[in-house]
């Protein structure tokens, strides 16, 4: 009877919608996945851009791909922030259940994901000696910290690194909040986050290869140099949350709309864009910010849009924002792999349609295949 029980509690948990769920994330969560995905398959077969006029713009769409992960840093920034930064405005969770419940909800997909490719790698003849460290390093989430371990296995897999570490200073980042205000939590942050990795850069100027230039590589994809994104997301939050606003309820919409009008966001286009004639591209502490700025006002653009709630709705997208992040563990090997096989057989490059289909078909298709083992391990539990 309990082991009933147990299981109509799971059940019911799954399929319930989350009290604080904004539709529109969906949305930005399936399209930050496909440039994800378009970009990692740009960068399986780079030869696309020379296979006609669609090869090439596929190729310089997909190159801006990367910008996926900025996305779901500030999605994820804002989700958390919800539940206490939003209308209900709750106790900030207790550090220890918040590490417990968060990382429950991650471990169980990576952990299989990283099992599967691994025996994969095992069987193409790789020494189980020389998996055993990156294996540990990535079953630890310290993947991130060593040039030895950072590529090893699945190189996309850096972003699961960077999302623990979020998980780990998100109750703090929340007393930083309450206490100092949104805005001000976000300025001082962006501020010293992004201006102590200027300083690391410039320094690293003066000995190429040296120890700061190889800290200055590894700190794009660590914090600080990444925490004003997910900030971003937690000021997101608050901004478009005033229960004081008409219509603000324990289970509303983020009120971006009288937040961020049309014409704000035009204008913060019209100034970002002059921006870019004087931000320097190879001055990566200066560029990413200013690539961050843009990420940050589309996802507002996309929040306060009728269009993307509307879509956003649909039973599709949802689904596809739902497996977003299993489609993100399994993708890179499938079009790493599909691109090999495709060399094998001989097919011409003008073939990369072909490719892309069945790399998405079978990334697909492995991802819901994930997240239905979980869930049922999860039942069974």
């Amino acid at each position: 009877m309990a082991h009933k029980d147990r299981k109509a509690q799971v059940a019911s948990k799954t399929s319930q919608v989350h009290p604080h769920r904004v539709v529109q994330v969906e949305l930005l969560r399936g399209a930050a996945v496909t440039a994800v995905f378009l970009f990692h398959a740009w960068s399986a077969m780079p030869e696309i851009q020379q296979a006609g006029h669609l090869g090439y713009l596929l190729a310089r769409l997909a190159s801006w791909g990367h910008l996926g992960v900025v996305v779901f840093n500030m999605l994820t920034g804002l989700v958390l922030s919800l539940p206490y930064l939003g209308p209900s405005r709750s106790n900030g969770p207790t550090y220890l259940a918040f590490l417990q419940r968060r990382f429950l909800r991650i471990l169980p997909h990576y952990w299989i994901a990283l099992v599967l490719w691994s025996l994969v790698l095992l069987g193409s003849s790789s020494p189980p000696s020389d998996l055993w460290i990156p294996l540990l390093a990535h079953l630890l989430f310290v993947h991130t910290f060593s040039p030895a371990t950072f590529f090893s296995i699945v190189p996309a897999y850096w972003w699961l690194g960077l999302l623990a570490q979020f998980y780990l200073v998100f109750p703090l980042l929340l007393r930083l909040f309450k206490r100092w205000g949104p805005l001000r939590s976000l300025l001082v942050t962006s501020l010293l986050c992004w201006g102590s990795w200027f300083i690391l850069h410039e320094l690293s100027l003066h000995e190429t290869g040296g120890m700061l230039a190889r800290l200055d590589y590894l700190l794009y994809f660590n914090l600080p140099s990444r925490l004003p994104e997910f900030v971003a997301g937690m000021w997101l939050a608050s901004a478009g949350s005033d229960p004081g606003k008409s219509g603000a309820s324990e289970d509303s919409k983020l009120a971006l709309g009288s937040c961020f009008s049309g014409k704000f966001l035009v204008c913060s286009a019209l100034i970002l864009g002059l921006l870019g004639f004087w931000v320097p591209p190879d001055q990566l502490p200066l560029h990413h910010p200013y690539l961050s700025a843009w990420c940050m006002l589309l996802v507002i653009a996309v929040l306060r849009s009728p269009l993307a709630e509307s879509l956003g709705s649909r039973a599709w997208i949802r689904s596809l924002g739902n497996t977003s992040y299993s489609i993100y563990l399994l993708h890179q090997p499938v079009l790493t792999y599909g691109a090999m096989g495709f060399g094998l057989v001989g097919l011409s490059i003008n073939f990369w349609p072909v490719l892309f289909l069945m790399a998405a078909l079978v990334t697909l298709a492995l991802s819901l295949g994930l997240d239905l083992l979980v869930r049922r391990t999860a039942l069974q539990g």
